[in-house]
C-alpha cells in the first residue's frame, strides 16, 4: 500500500517503527466503541507502515489546527468526559491513542521527535465527515504537554483532581494503578523542574512502602498539574479550562456541557452520563463507587493524612 491512505483520516497514526510510522485504518463506529486506542482493545481493520519522509510529506498538506484536547491527571473521570463529548455525526473523539505512548517514551527519555509530534497532531486534528475531531490522550502523554505547546498543536480544557481524592483513586486501584502512578512518576521528573527533589524526598522518608507509595503518588499529581500550570500560562488560557474532577462525578452532564462550550459544541450525548464508561454497555453504580472511597478511607486515612502534610511540607501544589 502507498502514502495515498495518509490523505484518508480513517487511517490512524499508531506506533513508531525505527524508519517511519504504523497506520491503522478504524471506522467512527469501531472508534466510538473503543475505551481506549492505546492497543488494550482491537478497533483496527487495517494496518499499514510509511516512511517518516511519506508522513511528513503528507502532513505538510493537512489544515494548520489546534486539536480541541482533554488533559488530564490519571483516575479523574476523563474517560466519562470524553464520552459526553463523542455525538455521532458531530464529534470523533480519540481515547488514548498508542502514539501518544511512545512520542511520550521518547521525551521523557530525551530523545523527542519533534517534527512527527506536530505531524501527529495534524493527523488527529482533521475533520471526518463532517465531525470535529477531540483527543483524549492519555495521562501517560502529559509528558508531551510542554511539546504540544510550543508547537501551537493544542485547544486544550485541563482536568484536575484534590489531593486527596487522587490518592483515594489510585488506592481504590490497588497494585496496578500503585504502580502505573509511580512509574508516572518518574516518567515526569525530567520534564518538571522540582520533580527530581520532590521524588528524592519522597522516597527518602522511613516508612512503610506504602506510606512511600502515597507520597510517591502525590509527586505525580504535583507533576502533573505544574505542566498543565505552565501550559495555561504559556497559552494565556483562563481558569474556565479547568475542570475538576469531583464536578464530572457529581454532574457529568454540566461538566460536559461546561467543555462543550469552551470547544464550541452544541450538543453533547447526555445518556453517557449513566453509562460505565468504559463499559459502555454496563450503567455506573455510584453507590458502588462512594463505598470503595469509604473503604480507602477506612483503611488508609493516617496513611494519606501524614502524605498531604509531607506534601505542604515540601511545597507540592496541585491547582492547574
Amino acid at each position: 500500500m502507498t502514502t495515498p491512505v495518509l490523505y484518508d483520516p480513517a487511517w490512524l497514526p499508531h506506533a513508531l517503527e525505527p524508519a517511519g510510522v504504523r497506520l491503522v485504518r478504524s471506522s467512527p463506529e469501531r472508534l466510538r466503541a473503543a475505551s481506549f486506542l492505546d492497543g488494550r482493545e482491537p478497533f483496527g481493520e487495517e494496518k499499514t507502515s510509511v516512511s517518516f519522509a511519506a508522513f511528513a510529506e503528507a502532513a505538510a498538506a493537512w489544515p494548520v489546527k489546534r486539536v480541541p484536547s482533554v488533559l488530564h491527571v490519571s483516575f479523574c473521570g476523563s474517560t466519562l468526559l470524553s464520552r459526553l463529548l463523542d455525538v455521532p455525526g458531530r464529534t470523533i473523539v480519540y481515547r488514548e491513542p498508542a502514539i501518544h505512548i511512545a512520542l511520550a517514551d521518547r521525551v521523557s527519555a530525551g530523545f523527542p521527535l519533534p517534527d512527527v509530534l506536530r505531524q501527529t497532531s495534524a493527523a488527529f486534528a482533521r475533520r471526518v465527515g463532517e465531525a470535529r475531531p477531540i483527543v483524549k490522550p492519555t495521562s501517560w502523554a502529559n509528558a508531551l504537554i510542554p511539546s504540544w505547546v510550543a508547537a501551537r498543536a493544542i485547544d486544550p480544557v485541563f482536568v484536575t483532581m484534590a489531593a486527596r481524592d487522587f490518592l483515594r483513586a489510585v488506592f481504590r486501584g490497588g497494585h496496578d494503578r500503585i504502580g502505573f502512578t509511580m512509574r508516572l512518576a518518574s516518567h515526569l521528573r525530567s520534564l518538571v523542574t522540582r520533580a527530581p527533589a520532590w521524588l528524592e524526598a519522597a522516597t527518602g522518608e522511613r516508612g512503610e512502602p506504602l506510606d512511600v507509595a502515597a507520597r510517591v503518588t502525590l509527586v505525580a499529581l504535583g507533576a502533573q498539574t505544574a505542566l498543565m500550570r505552565d501550559a495555561r500560562a504559556t497559552l494565556h488560557l483562563s481558569s474556565e479550562r479547568v475542570i475538576d474532577a469531583s464536578g464530572i462525578f457529581s454532574d457529568p452532564h454540566a461538566a460536559g456541557e461546561q467543555v462543550a462550550s469552551i470547544f464550541g459544541l452544541d450538543r453533547i450525548d447526555g445518556e453517557a452520563a449513566g453509562r460505565h464508561a468504559k463499559a459502555p454497555g454496563a450503567l455506573f453504580s455510584r453507590n458502588h463507587e462512594q463505598a470503595t472511597n469509604q473503604a480507602m478511607e477506612a483503611h488508609h486515612a493516617a496513611r494519606f493524612d501524614a502524605a498531604l502534610r509531607w506534601a505542604e511540607r515540601t511545597g507540592l501544589r496541585f491547582d492547574a
